[in-house]
């Protein structure tokens, strides 16, 4: 199921490794998005100040899975 999530709570689904340090999660989800620049271009279009935002919008999270796959 799709929904809205914070950005620590997604990462930590791709990578449920840093369960007990959410930051790095968060910081190699960030990575993962800024190697896709066709991904980082749709997500800005959807909020420009995505970058800065701790909380990801419902079409953000459909972006995000769309293009890396389901964690």
């Amino acid at each position: 199921m799709i929904k809205t999530y914070t950005k620590s709570n997604l990462a930590l689904e791709y990578f449920p490794e840093y369960v007990h340090r959410p930051r790095t999660a968060v910081q190699h989800l960030m990575r993962w998005i800024n190697m896709n620049p066709e991904l980082c271009t749709r997500l800005y279009a959807t909020d420009p100040g995505f970058r800065c935002r701790r909380t990801l919008t419902f079409r953000q999270v459909l972006l995000i899975k769309e293009y890396l796959g389901e964690p």
